[in-house]
């Protein structure tokens, strides 16, 4: 199932049509229900499915009345474009997750599996996002939903203590970002997106390998086990986009488009709020003082232990020195 989900997402990629667009937006939902469904979640299937379905709807008709296939009056359907547009805007933001279209992800990814939040984290999103690339602009109404998503998200994890819906908070900041980069660069965006789906994978992997569903777990574990605790604070740092990992500067890359447009006031927004974002990051897993990094590595008994954190700081330095020329 998940990889059918995966080739649906890949082939949307090569399309640029509304409705064949909509067409697999609709067939990755059915695949995410039935994947919610077989783990057991069948409440929280037949939820998304009615949000799925409100959204599509409206997103559909919406298109359809401001295409005119409804053979409306043209002085009548002038009037309504705006409308039709704002509704559209709002459909792919219920779609997406994003704020104030959220409210439903607080009830939806409190007690599911992290896989899940994976998949509605990263490949729920592209079609959506592909929508929005070809059929909406960087206009007044979605401006202000940005500069909204963007400033509501980090409040929204400093208030979490679960770590689930930190995390689909997380994804809303994101997807806050891609929203402009796809729009000014989609090969930028897709870089930032897989890299984005990668950290998240390694991520929710390991949270999901030590059955961590809360903060007192992930204390335990690092608590009992010192070299996670090195493992999982590399994992955090990549994810959160914390400097000298790759996506930090996949980050900076959306800055530097930014610029280019001239667009200094959202460049400075982001920035400001990236920190208090990384900041919550921090603070929330206890790594804002590095308390259980007192022991240094060279005391550490096991060597292959030892090897390992060295292999993986290295891999993060050559991955970055490996893409940097791609930035330009």
């Amino acid at each position: 199932m998940s990889m059918s989900l995966y080739m649906i997402t890949l082939m949307s990629l090569y399309f640029s049509n509304f409705f064949i667009l909509w067409f697999f937006m609709e067939i990755s939902s059915l695949m995410f229900i039935s994947m919610i469904s077989l783990m057991n979640f069948k409440k929280n299937s037949i939820f998304y499915y009615l949000i799925s379905s409100i959204s599509s709807i409206l997103l559909l008709f919406s298109y359809l009345f401001i295409h005119n296939k409804f053979n409306l009056e043209i002085n009548n359907l002038n009037k309504n474009n705006n409308m039709y547009e704002t509704i559209i805007t709002f459909s792919i933001f219920m779609k997406l997750g994003m704020f104030p279209m959220h409210l439903w992800t607080n009830i939806m990814f409190k007690n599911i599996n992290f896989m899940i939040i994976f998949y509605f984290s990263t490949l729920m999103k592209v079609i959506p996002l592909l929508l929005l690339y070809n059929y909406l602009e960087l206009e007044s109404l979605l401006y202000l939903l940005l500069f909204v998503s963007i400033l509501m998200a980090p409040f929204l994890m400093l208030a979490q203590s679960s770590i689930k819906l930190m995390f689909i908070y997380s994804s809303m900041f994101h997807t806050s970002l891609m929203i402009p980069m796809i729009i000014l660069s989609n090969k930028i965006w897709l870089m930032y997106f897989c890299m984005y789906m990668v950290s998240s994978y390694l991520l929710f992997n390991y949270l999901m390998k030590f059955k961590i569903t809360d903060m007192m777990d992930l204390k335990l574990n690092i608590f009992f086990n010192k070299y996670m605790n090195y493992k999982f604070i590399f994992l955090i740092m990549t994810y959160c986009q914390f400097p000298p990992m790759m996506t930090f500067f996949m980050k900076f890359n959306l800055i530097n488009l930014l610029m280019n447009t001239n667009d200094l006031l959202l460049s400075v927004f982001i920035i400001f709020m990236s920190m208090f974002s990384t900041f919550n990051y921090l603070n929330n897993f206890n790594l804002i003082h590095f308390k259980n990094l007192i022991k240094p590595i060279y005391l550490i008994k096991n060597v292959k232990t030892k090897m390992n954190k060295m292999d993986t700081l290295m891999v993060s330095l050559a991955f970055t020195v490996y893409f940097m020329p791609m930035m330009y």
